[in-house]
């Protein structure tokens, strides 16, 4: 509905207004599937128009019939028809903040605001525990998981605690980058390192604290490439003298740190 009401510019004003509600339908709901086109979630794409499907489909299921199909999909169109008519003007209604910005309000949908009091426009009706309140509003954020941290007054709630419908604020903190509950400041390639030695396995080195002793520990190129990605470290090269059987040469040391650490930090 926000959209269509900011396309009469464009489109025409025939575009702007439509009804809450549409009803589609299709061969294993041949009766109709009602769709709500009050909630900016509900796009209308054929299923290989969606945009970066590619990265964004998690799992293709093949039915063998159409009835088959039709007997999986049965709960969501029930829980479809129910909705429309309990809401026949649309599931979402629009409230306006302190400072004058309007935002949807979902039935069944926490409330969400920054520790600043700016509320987040985010749908959360269909989540349940703050974990996966987490996982949206990071995404919605474009920020890491492990940045958000979630508080109900003032105590922090764990990933398995529900949110209900209650008011939530959001802390954002500095990019940490854990592994195994220890700070990894590099991740280091196997071959030549930076003090021209040599190892076979890949490794993690991480910060020196008072509660963190251990500086390096091996681990599997396979974890270190996830580290590396859910990390977006990047790749550095130091050219170092390599000794062997009693002479040496120049060699690329390779090693993974923070997009925002500099050379001389490293």
């Amino acid at each position: 509905q926000e959209v269509a009401e900011r396309s009469g510019p464009y489109l025409g004003p025939e575009y702007s207004k439509h009804e809450p509600w549409f009803c589609f339908p299709s061969p294993a709901a041949s009766n109709g599937t009602w769709f709500d086109a009050t909630l900016q979630r509900t796009e209308r794409y054929g299923l290989f128009s969606v945009p970066h499907l590619r990265n964004r489909l998690r799992r293709l299921y093949m039915f063998d019939s159409v009835a088959e199909l039709g007997r999986a999909v049965a709960p969501f169109v029930a829980d479809m028809a129910l909705r429309h008519s309990a809401h026949p003007q649309g599931q979402v209604r629009w409230s306006t903040d302190p400072e004058g910005d309007s935002y949807a309000v979902r039935p069944g949908s926490p409330s969400v605001y920054l520790l600043s009091g700016k509320r987040l426009d985010i749908d959360l009706c269909d989540v349940t525990t703050a974990g996966d309140a987490r996982s949206r509003i990071a995404a919605y954020l474009e920020a890491h998981e492990s940045q958000v941290r979630m508080l109900r007054g003032d105590a922090e709630l764990g990933d398995e605690e529900l949110v209900g419908n209650d008011k939530l604020g959001v802390a954002l903190v500095p990019q940490s980058y854990c592994y195994n509950n220890k700070h990894v400041k590099k991740i280091l390639e196997k071959g030549v390192d930076e003090q021209g030695g040599f190892y076979h396995h890949w490794r993690i080195e991480y910060e020196v604290t008072q509660t963190q002793s251990t500086r390096t520990e091996e681990i599997t190129e396979e974890i270190a490439r996830k580290l590396i990605h859910d990390f977006n470290f990047k790749r550095c090269t130091k050219v170092v003298d390599f000794f062997w059987h009693g002479s040496s040469m120049p060699q690329d040391s390779h090693y993974y740190v923070p997009q925002e650490t500099h050379g001389s930090d490293a």
